[in-house]
Protein backbone atom coordinates (compact mmCIF):
# COMPACT_ATOMS: atom_id res chain seq x y z
CA UNK A 1 0.00 0.00 0.00
CA UNK A 2 3.00 2.40 0.49
CA UNK A 3 4.18 2.82 -2.72
CA UNK A 4 0.41 3.47 -4.03
CA UNK A 5 0.09 6.52 -2.44
CA UNK A 6 2.36 8.05 -4.90
CA UNK A 7 -1.11 8.32 -6.94
CA UNK A 8 -3.18 9.39 -4.66
CA UNK A 9 -4.69 12.98 -5.00
CA UNK A 10 -3.46 15.95 -3.09
CA UNK A 11 -6.36 16.45 -0.80
CA UNK A 12 -5.75 12.56 0.10
CA UNK A 13 -2.55 12.99 1.47
CA UNK A 14 -3.65 15.97 3.46
CA UNK A 15 -5.51 13.58 5.46
CA UNK A 16 -2.47 11.61 5.87
CA UNK A 17 -0.74 14.41 6.98
CA UNK A 18 -3.10 15.52 9.44
CA UNK A 19 -2.57 12.49 10.95
CA UNK A 20 0.83 12.87 11.38
CA UNK A 21 2.05 10.91 8.51
CA UNK A 22 5.64 11.54 6.86
CA UNK A 23 5.41 9.90 3.92
CA UNK A 24 2.45 11.66 2.91
CA UNK A 25 3.99 15.13 3.41
CA UNK A 26 7.29 14.26 1.72
CA UNK A 27 4.98 13.31 -1.47
CA UNK A 28 3.45 16.78 -1.03
CA UNK A 29 6.57 17.89 -0.89
CA UNK A 30 7.72 16.71 -3.56
CA UNK A 31 4.78 17.46 -6.22
CA UNK A 32 4.63 21.51 -5.08
CA UNK A 33 8.07 21.89 -4.11
CA UNK A 34 9.79 23.27 -7.50
CA UNK A 35 6.56 24.59 -8.77
CA UNK A 36 6.40 27.03 -5.60
CA UNK A 37 10.35 27.80 -5.51
CA UNK A 38 9.10 29.40 -9.48
CA UNK A 39 6.63 31.01 -8.04
CA UNK A 40 8.34 32.83 -5.21
CA UNK A 41 11.53 33.00 -7.65
CA UNK A 42 8.90 35.29 -9.63
CA UNK A 43 7.77 36.60 -7.30
CA UNK A 44 10.58 37.98 -5.56
CA UNK A 45 12.18 39.02 -9.22
CA UNK A 46 14.75 36.14 -8.99
CA UNK A 47 16.15 36.57 -5.47
CA UNK A 48 16.89 32.76 -5.66
CA UNK A 49 17.63 32.74 -1.82
CA UNK A 50 14.44 34.44 -0.75
CA UNK A 51 12.72 32.03 -2.98
CA UNK A 52 14.34 29.08 -1.22
CA UNK A 53 13.87 30.56 2.57
CA UNK A 54 9.97 31.39 1.49
CA UNK A 55 9.51 28.06 0.20
CA UNK A 56 10.92 26.32 3.27
CA UNK A 57 8.43 28.53 5.17
CA UNK A 58 5.54 27.43 3.37
CA UNK A 59 6.09 24.04 4.18
CA UNK A 60 6.65 24.53 7.51
CA UNK A 61 3.13 26.65 7.53
CA UNK A 62 1.49 23.40 5.41
CA UNK A 63 2.12 21.37 8.30
CA UNK A 64 1.47 23.52 11.25
CA UNK A 65 -2.01 24.37 9.57
CA UNK A 66 -2.77 21.03 8.39
CA UNK A 67 -5.67 20.96 10.78
CA UNK A 68 -7.12 23.74 9.36
CA UNK A 69 -7.21 22.33 5.78
CA UNK A 70 -10.31 20.75 4.45
CA UNK A 71 -9.55 18.20 2.82
CA UNK A 72 -12.99 18.21 0.61
CA UNK A 73 -11.51 21.50 -0.76
CA UNK A 74 -8.73 21.91 -3.20
CA UNK A 75 -4.99 21.82 -2.22
CA UNK A 76 -3.31 23.56 -5.18
CA UNK A 77 -5.16 26.36 -4.48
CA UNK A 78 -5.07 25.72 -0.58
CA UNK A 79 -1.36 25.73 -1.20
CA UNK A 80 -1.46 28.62 -3.53
CA UNK A 81 -3.47 31.02 -1.44
CA UNK A 82 -1.20 30.33 1.90
CA UNK A 83 2.12 31.14 -0.56
CA UNK A 84 0.40 34.55 -2.14
CA UNK A 85 -0.55 35.71 1.27
CA UNK A 86 2.82 35.30 2.79
CA UNK A 87 4.26 37.69 -0.72
CA UNK A 88 1.74 40.07 0.30
CA UNK A 89 2.92 39.95 3.92
CA UNK A 90 6.49 40.38 2.59
CA UNK A 91 5.68 43.29 0.39
CA UNK A 92 4.07 45.02 3.26
CA UNK A 93 7.01 44.60 5.52
CA UNK A 94 9.02 46.14 2.44
CA UNK A 95 6.64 48.77 1.92
CA UNK A 96 6.99 47.91 -1.38
CA UNK A 97 3.65 49.84 -2.73
CA UNK A 98 5.22 51.63 -5.77
CA UNK A 99 2.60 52.73 -8.11
CA UNK A 100 2.48 51.02 -11.12
CA UNK A 101 2.97 54.73 -13.19
CA UNK A 102 6.19 55.32 -10.93
CA UNK A 103 7.64 51.45 -11.86
CA UNK A 104 7.06 51.58 -15.35
CA UNK A 105 7.57 55.66 -16.06
CA UNK A 106 11.03 56.20 -17.62
CA UNK A 107 11.85 52.61 -17.91
CA UNK A 108 11.44 52.22 -21.54
CA UNK A 109 14.31 50.02 -22.01
CA UNK A 110 12.47 47.07 -22.50
CA UNK A 111 12.13 48.50 -26.41
CA UNK A 112 13.46 46.82 -29.30
CA UNK A 113 14.39 47.90 -32.37
CA UNK A 114 13.81 45.70 -35.42
CA UNK A 115 14.69 46.16 -38.98
CA UNK A 116 13.25 42.52 -39.83
CA UNK A 117 11.59 39.74 -38.64
CA UNK A 118 10.55 40.04 -34.84
CA UNK A 119 13.10 38.41 -32.57
CA UNK A 120 11.34 36.61 -30.26
CA UNK A 121 14.53 35.99 -27.79
CA UNK A 122 13.69 39.74 -27.14
CA UNK A 123 10.30 39.76 -26.76
CA UNK A 124 10.29 36.92 -24.33
CA UNK A 125 13.27 39.01 -22.57
CA UNK A 126 10.89 42.19 -22.65
CA UNK A 127 7.71 40.28 -21.26
CA UNK A 128 10.52 39.49 -18.39
CA UNK A 129 11.26 42.49 -17.88
CA UNK A 130 8.10 44.14 -18.18
CA UNK A 131 6.10 41.25 -15.76
CA UNK A 132 8.70 42.16 -13.68
CA UNK A 133 8.23 45.32 -12.67
CA UNK A 134 4.53 45.33 -12.40
CA UNK A 135 3.03 45.94 -8.68
CA UNK A 136 2.70 42.91 -6.82
CA UNK A 137 -0.89 42.15 -7.16
CA UNK A 138 -0.58 42.18 -10.86
CA UNK A 139 2.24 40.50 -11.26
CA UNK A 140 0.81 37.67 -9.23
CA UNK A 141 -2.02 37.78 -11.25
CA UNK A 142 0.42 37.45 -14.29
CA UNK A 143 2.02 34.67 -12.75
CA UNK A 144 -1.11 32.56 -11.51
CA UNK A 145 -2.96 32.85 -15.05
CA UNK A 146 0.33 32.52 -17.49
CA UNK A 147 2.82 30.94 -15.99
CA UNK A 148 0.79 28.58 -13.47
CA UNK A 149 -1.60 28.54 -15.91
CA UNK A 150 -4.55 28.79 -13.11
CA UNK A 151 -8.41 28.63 -14.03
CA UNK A 152 -10.05 32.22 -13.54
CA UNK A 153 -12.19 30.22 -10.80
CA UNK A 154 -9.21 29.17 -8.86
CA UNK A 155 -7.54 32.50 -9.01
CA UNK A 156 -10.54 34.02 -7.96
CA UNK A 157 -10.14 31.62 -5.05
CA UNK A 158 -6.63 32.33 -3.89
CA UNK A 159 -6.81 35.72 -4.16
CA UNK A 160 -10.12 35.96 -2.50
CA UNK A 161 -12.04 38.06 -5.15
CA UNK A 162 -14.74 37.75 -7.27
CA UNK A 163 -14.48 36.03 -10.96
CA UNK A 164 -15.55 38.95 -12.45
CA UNK A 165 -13.11 40.77 -10.76
CA UNK A 166 -10.13 38.47 -11.60
CA UNK A 167 -11.38 38.66 -15.20
CA UNK A 168 -11.26 42.45 -15.41
CA UNK A 169 -8.59 42.65 -14.01
CA UNK A 170 -6.92 40.38 -16.56
CA UNK A 171 -8.67 42.28 -19.17
CA UNK A 172 -6.86 45.14 -18.17
CA UNK A 173 -3.11 43.70 -17.34
CA UNK A 174 -3.25 42.32 -21.13
CA UNK A 175 -4.38 45.84 -22.66
CA UNK A 176 -1.65 47.21 -20.70
CA UNK A 177 0.80 44.53 -21.82
CA UNK A 178 -0.12 44.55 -25.19
CA UNK A 179 0.40 48.35 -25.51
CA UNK A 180 4.05 47.89 -23.88
CA UNK A 181 4.85 45.38 -26.10
CA UNK A 182 3.26 47.05 -29.66
CA UNK A 183 6.51 47.20 -30.90
CA UNK A 184 6.26 43.30 -31.18
CA UNK A 185 3.33 42.99 -33.55
CA UNK A 186 3.87 42.35 -36.88
CA UNK A 187 0.85 44.15 -38.20
CA UNK A 188 2.75 47.58 -36.62
CA UNK A 189 5.79 46.51 -37.48
CA UNK A 190 5.31 44.65 -41.37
Amino acid sequence: MPGDSQFLPDEHLMKGVQNGRQAEFELLYSRYAQRMLGYFYRMFNGDEEKAQDFLQDLFIKVLEKASLFDTNQNFEAWIFTIASNMCKNEYRKLNHHQTFSQQVNGQEGIEFRMDSKIDFENYQLAVFQLVERLEPDKKELFILRFEEELSIEEIANILKLKEGTVKSRLFYLKKFLAEKLKVYDPKTNG
